[in-house]
């Protein structure tokens, strides 16, 4: 094979696909690099030869080594070496694949494959395949339910076949909906929607390799993990090992495992299959089954998924959240920007909330709270105790979980109110406090954009460092969020922010027993009913002294 550059007047040699096993290969003129100008000469040694088969194709492999008997390049007849014109260099220009007419006939990976034939590519689209998933609402599993996305048929558009692709919800009686078309091409999988104007949409990359990126229209740091192959029904399939990018960096917390999701050339994805990139850790959405016209092809134990590590995370003794005369103070601040103008103005205010006298509320027994701001003070709600849960009761009715402090592992917590949308949590870890002279568990969340625990903590007995009513406001300067300010205790015992921030201590099951000297409250420091510290105390007002209220 010849190349004939621009600007030469004679063809320069690239391949010798004829060549023998310790026959040289001279080029003597070197090869044209666009940019760079002329390679100088080279002498390759055919080290060894043998034949592959990739997807039907029978191919020519020869091994090359350079002058100093070392492994330069692997050239494949009828496709070339895998940086194409650029001898020697294996880790530049390296070669992606080998199409014809648009569709791959040799990848990077065929280059180094065994001596036995590679494995074809197992496409996914055809006409009667079915793909049966579940949903588990793990905050409300009356919400759960089973549906199901088949292709029924298919057309032709623009020379390319396209598969019409419907769902049905299993628990709702009606009509199967269409979403759309689906195509397949290079080992790609892409939708076009119905009633969108956007352009195809990629949903798989089956061509991918571990380390790489797929790059999806709404996110672009979904990477592969690991590649391998799995033989099932004697066909080979690849898999892959899917996670998502912050995560995978995340330095919070760490499963033994870092995939989210798991994909099956042909299959599809472990959890939604139209929308492998939206993942949550709990994995809510599950592929039951992928069938073909009845006959059952996968199931979700055929993706062979490791068990999750759950790491060890250590409880203290549960204290109660609602007594008696309990208090929360907290600092409301939201940042706004005037559409006309763009000038930034904050929004700030302390909010008191306090638990004051019981009520009955369809036959339950709850603990009515109040709410004081801006000198303001009124009924807010009412809260109850089950086991480890709490529940707030609204004006309008509505009993809604607030706090499940018996989660586990990766257990999704409470629907929290963010920028406007319900968004789900999940527990990333436990640890034990000292506040107050106890042991308290703390509760780290993350949340369903595996941000590092960007949603702060909950303390049983105290609640959450980001929003008493709301426990999982994230810091953002735009939008609302509660803090922490303190907790004073029926006894007058004040728990402050650092309280709830500060280090995890060893655990060994026993019970704190501690004077109200080593307490964080140190002697002639006084503090007011905020939990803040005051140097200069005014006269009539009340404030606590270790640990005890007193009028000075």
């Amino acid at each position: 094979m010849w190349l004939f550059p621009p600007r030469a007047t004679t063809p320069d040699l690239l391949y010798d696909f004829k060549a023998e096993p310790g026959e040289k290969v001279v080029f003597d003129e070197g090869v044209w690099v666009e940019d760079w100008g002329y390679v100088g000469r080279k002498v390759y040694v055919i080290d060894r030869v043998d034949y592959l088969t990739v997807n039907g194709q029978r191919y020519r492999r020869q091994y090359v080594k350079n002058e100093n008997g070392e492994q330069a390049d692997i050239w494949i007849e009828g496709v070339g070496g895998p940086n194409l014109f650029c001898k020697g260099w294996p880790d530049e220009n390296y070669v992606l694949s080998c199409l014809v007419d648009g569709n791959e006939v040799f990848s990077k990976d065929d280059f180094t494959r065994t001596e036995k034939e590679a494995a074809p590519y197992n496409r996914m689209l055809a006409v009667g395949k079915k793909w049966n998933l579940s949903y588990t609402d793990r905050v409300n599993p009356d919400n759960s339910y089973f549906f199901d996305y088949e292709i029924k048929s298919d057309t032709i558009i623009g020379g390319v076949r396209h598969f019409r692709l419907f769902s049905h919800n299993l628990d709702i009686k009606g009509d199967d909906k269409e979403l759309g078309l689906l195509f397949e091409g290079n080992k790609r999988v892409y939708s076009i929607w119905t009633g969108l104007s956007n352009p195809d949409k990629l949903l798989y990359d089956f061509g991918i390799h571990a380390g790489e990126k797929v790059n999806y229209h709404i996110i672009n740091n979904v990477r592969s993990i690991e590649c391998d192959e799995i033989r099932h029904d004697g066909n080979t399939l690849r898999r892959f090992w899917m996670g998502y990018e912050p995560y995978l960096s995340s330095s919070a917390w760490n499963p033994i495992h870092h995939a989210l999701d798991w994909w099956v050339e042909g299959i599809g994805s472990s959890t939604d299959f139209i929308r492998p990139y939206l993942w949550t850790p709990a994995r809510d959405f599950r592929l039951e089954s992928c069938t073909l016209n009845g006959d059952t092809l996968f199931t979700y134990a055929d993706f062979d998924i490791p068990e999750m590590a759950v790491p060890d995370m250590p409880e203290a003794p549960y204290h109660s959240m609602l007594a008696e005369g309990k208090s929360w103070l907290y600092h409301y601040t939201c940042g706004h920007s005037d559409p006309e103008t763009g000038e930034i103005s904050r929004t700030e205010y302390d909010v008191t909330y306090t638990l004051r006298g019981d009520t009955v509320i369809g036959g339950r027994e709850y603990r009515k709270m109040y709410e004081e701001h801006e000198g303001k003070c009124g009924y807010h709600s009412a809260w109850r105790e089950d086991g480890r849960k709490i529940y707030a009761a609204y004006p309008n009715g509505r009993d809604s979980l607030c706090y499940d402090f018996g989660l586990p592992y990766l257990g999704q917590a409470p629907y929290t109110y963010q920028n406007g949308l319900y968004r789900a949590a999940y527990l990333a870890t436990k640890d034990v406090i000292q506040a107050g002279g106890q042991y308290h568990t703390r509760c780290w969340f993350i949340n369903d954009r595996f941000d590092e625990m960007s949603l702060g903590c909950w303390v049983d007995g105290f609640g959450s460092n980001n929003g008493l009513i709301y426990p999982h406001h994230e810091t953002n300067y735009y939008l609302p969020y509660w803090h922490f300010v303190s907790c004073t205790m029926p006894d007058g015992t004040v728990i402050t922010a650092k309280d709830l921030q500060g280090k995890a201590v060893e655990y060994d099951g026993g019970i704190l027993e501690l004077d109200a000297t080593s307490l964080h409250l140190d002697n002639n420091r006084i503090y007011d009913l905020s939990g803040r510290v005051i140097e200069h105390p005014i006269p009539r007002h009340i404030y606590i002294k270790n640990g005890r209220k007193y009028v000075k």
